[in-house]
């Protein structure tokens, strides 16, 4: 097994708790946001997609797999504004899917030549795409563990 292939199966694995919440929560539950928290579990899942698409593609110089609504609902330094419709919801579930299959297909066909480095809010240098996989693992693992503390009060 090589490199990527790990890095894709915790990435698989990451985003296979995503999708559980898909069959435990309500419409009401992703959009709360409880006291002593800023944001809610429907911004979590968004946020992470929208960075994985920053991370891999944009900073490859490639087109983002979301539109830039999208985007701009979910990017850094965004909290939840407005609450989220149950066809929205349906649209993160079916994101956290076709982005993973969309990754993974660009892997093969040799998309991701060149990348641009950044250093992240959390002070990890990223410098080449293997680096950025690796880096969007710990950030989508970051974010569920939030997840799993706001389950927890909704």
């Amino acid at each position: 097994m090589n490199n990527m292939d790990i890095i894709s199966d915790i990435w698989k694995t990451n985003r296979s708790h995503y999708f559980d919440l898909f069959d435990d929560l309500t419409e009401e539950q992703f959009n709360k946001v409880p006291k002593d928290f800023n944001n809610n579990i429907v911004w979590n899942v968004g946020h992470a997609i929208a960075i994985q698409q920053v991370l891999i593609y944009k900073r490859c110089g490639l087109d983002m797999n979301i539109s830039d609504d999208f985007y701009q609902l979910y990017k850094s330094g965004t909290k939840p504004e407005r609450l989220i419709t149950a066809t929205e919801i349906k649209e993160l579930k079916s994101l956290l899917e076709s982005t993973i299959a969309t990754t993974q297909e660009d892997v093969k066909l040799g998309k991701f030549k060149t990348y641009e480095g950044l250093t992240t809010s959390t002070r990890f240098a990223i410098n080449s795409i293997d680096t950025a996989f690796q880096f969007n693992n710990y950030h989508e693992a970051l974010h569920l563990g939030a997840i799993i503390s706001l389950k927890k009060k909704v």
